[in-house]
């Protein structure tokens, strides 16, 4: 049961259904992604060792994914080598994709994906609220930045939702640097 994804024209789903593809992708919505061990593997501890367990048949196999389409599809765009780079657009598909390739363990996929959350969380108003995105995500690069422009503006604030995401030590080491940061200005 294979079906369309809802992308843009320039990223048909035909990409991802090669004919020489030797296992399928089904996502959670029923989207089938005829793609390569080979690739999978050397881009994925994971499905690496997936692939050296037995197959009970000699047809091709189908791996269920836990990812709907849309994140299963930018996964496989951030590892499969194309002549385009796949950039994230916005903060809900970016956490989708780096919590998948955290979990399937695509470090390139992770490295691509953190890059672009990068710049989304930097883009985001509030400083607190980046900060807390960045821990939460464990993006280091994200972290130091938004940290630091916290610390530097701290006026109080009103509590943004992403703090829901971050340890009560967290945010308490954040407040105590943020203390000694005002007594060295002074």
């Amino acid at each position: 049961m294979s079906t369309n994804v809802d992308l843009p024209a320039a990223e048909s789903n035909s990409y991802l259904a090669f004919e020489d593809g030797d296992v399928i992708l089904r996502s959670t919505d029923g989207v089938e992604f005829r793609v390569h061990k080979y690739i999978l593997s050397i881009s994925s501890p994971f499905f690496s060792s997936m692939f050296t367990l037995p197959q009970t048949s000699g047809e091709t196999q189908t791996i269920e994914i836990a990812e709907d389409a849309k994140t299963l599809d930018a996964l496989l765009r951030f590892i499969y080598p194309t002549s385009g780079l796949r950039r994230i657009e916005n903060l809900e598909e970016g956490i989708s994709i780096l919590f998948a390739s955290r979990k399937y363990q695509c470090d390139r996929a992770t490295t691509l994906a953190s890059r672009d959350l990068e710049k989304i969380i930097a883009a985001r108003g509030g400083d607190l609220d980046a900060w807390a995105l960045a821990t939460w995500l464990d993006i280091p690069d994200a972290i130091e930045p938004a940290k630091r422009r916290f610390l530097s503006s701290y006026q109080g604030f009103s509590m943004p939702d992403s703090l829901n995401h971050i340890t009560a030590m967290d945010y308490a080491k954040l407040l105590k640097e943020q203390k000694e940061a005002s007594v060295v200005r002074l």
